[in-house]
């Protein structure tokens, strides 16, 4: 929801801040979206969100491209506040529609720049938008996102993850990711790197291997993830992992919801969910709500 209301904002940005002048309706309109962005420095709460919200309105019904060089200027001010609503217009107006996603490809120097703001939530919401870009994000991007894989904040680090999920995977990459897979402490951040893995099709043995360990991992959002990223990985290399999956489907002590999943990705990928040593009743096949992390 309040991505959603982000987006919505960063279109109205989009669409008012550079329209011709020749009429006076459309002068109007100019003069309209000129006002949001000098609101966006507002000292007023209030004020600011307001002009947030206009400018997404905008870019949804306008486009992201006409506002974007205004954006990419707020997202060098001075003020930090600034640079982040700037940040999260630009990721707002992405996840609105492919238009917006494709033309935010034009933003990525900018956005990889600010991937080093000394604002943690800049930084954040700038890999949320690099993220987004259709077709992919930049290949220029990946040295600095893998940077902020390092960051202190975890919602930076599973930023940067998001975008590293969307790469075309390189060695580099995936060695990368899976770092941060073994070493991290957050299980937010373990699971979003084993979403990235299933994203690549990661199928080397490292990956597999990483991914049959997380399997076990006391967190059930990270063993969920396990589940996510075996719908995704190619044959041969599920294959490597059904073992696992096969154990979290019959295991009594598993979470139900996630037994439940188990059995259920085992047979999209036309598995039997093999020997049962708990003699237990499979679980009801259904798509189970997801487990949420807190941290």
């Amino acid at each position: 929801m309040i991505l959603r209301l982000m987006t919505v904002s960063a279109f109205l940005l989009v669409g008012l801040y550079s329209l011709p002048k020749e009429s006076h309706s459309v002068a109007h309109g100019q003069q309209t979206v000129e006002t949001s962005f000098e609101n966006l420095r507002s000292p007023n709460q209030e004020v600011r969100d307001a002009a947030v919200n206009k400018l997404i309105e905008d870019a949804s019904e306008h486009g992201l491209g006409r506002i974007l060089p205004g954006l990419l200027s707020a997202l060098k001010e001075p003020d930090a506040d600034v640079r982040l609503r700037a940040a999260g217009i630009l990721a707002a107006a992405a996840y609105l529609n492919e238009v917006n996603a494709r033309a935010l490809s034009q933003a990525g120097p900018d956005l990889t720049g600010a991937l080093g703001d000394r604002d943690p939530r800049v930084r954040e919401a700038s890999a949320h938008a690099i993220a987004l870009m259709m077709p992919k994000p930049p290949e220029a991007a990946a040295p600095a996102l893998m940077e902020l894989l390092k960051d202190s904040e975890p919602t930076a680090r599973k930023a940067a993850l998001e975008g590293l999920g969307r790469m075309t995977p390189t060695p580099t990459i995936l060695s990368a990711i899976l770092q941060r897979l073994e070493k991290d402490d957050s299980a937010t951040v373990k699971g979003q790197a084993i979403a990235a893995l299933g994203q690549l099709r990661a199928s080397d043995s490292a990956s597999v291997q990483a991914l049959k360990s997380a399997s076990h991992d006391p967190d059930p959002f990270v063993r969920q993830e396990v589940l996510h990223a075996f719908s995704n990985l190619p044959k041969e290399a599920a294959s490597k992992v059904i073992p696992e999956v096969q154990t979290m489907a019959h295991n009594p002590h598993e979470d139900p919801a996630i037994r439940s999943y188990a059995t259920q990705v085992i047979h999209q990928r036309g598995w039997s969910t093999g020997s049962n040593p708990w003699n237990q009743e499979e679980p009801f096949v259904q798509p189970p709500p997801p487990i949420d992390h807190p941290h």
